[in-house]
């Protein structure tokens, strides 16, 4: 019974970093939603990577990425964003964009930086959920 809350209060938990609210939603995807008009530093992305690791236990996964609108990358923090450290994190990531500028900038992501795992671009979540799963027995 004590297993089945701790799982239910970690399957609740929403933590909010500085640029994002990060969750662990079903089959263990863990969901990050970016604030509205953010630029992102470097510390920051480091900063969600410990939420994953201490708050939500993951060492590999799925990860859902929703980008409100506004904000941009910068290049320091795009490079970031695809290190060897992150990319061992993950099986695969689906991002959902909003705006033209960010689909831009993730077709520049997937199609000239080649994440080097499954990275998959979106127009809404239903979409990217349904892609996700199909990596769900890839750990």
């Amino acid at each position: 019974m004590l297993i089945y809350l701790i799982f239910l209060a970690l399957a609740q938990m929403k933590v909010e970093t500085n640029i994002s609210f990060v969750e662990q939603i079903d089959h263990g995807i863990i969901k990050v939603v970016t604030k509205k008009n953010i630029t992102p530093e470097r510390k920051d992305l480091e900063e969600n990577l410990k939420v994953y690791r201490e708050q939500f236990g993951v060492t590999k996964g799925l990860f859902l990425v929703v980008f409100e609108e506004g904000g941009i990358l910068k290049n320091s923090t795009r490079d970031a964003f695809l290190s060897k450290e992150r990319a061992e994190m993950k099986i695969a990531e689906a991002i959902v964009v909003k705006s033209i500028p960010h689909r831009i900038e993730s077709n520049f992501v997937k199609r000239i930086l080649k994440p080097k795992y499954p990275f998959q671009i979106f127009g809404n979540e239903e979409k990217a959920l349904a892609w996700l799963l199909t990596f769900k027995n890839s750990k």
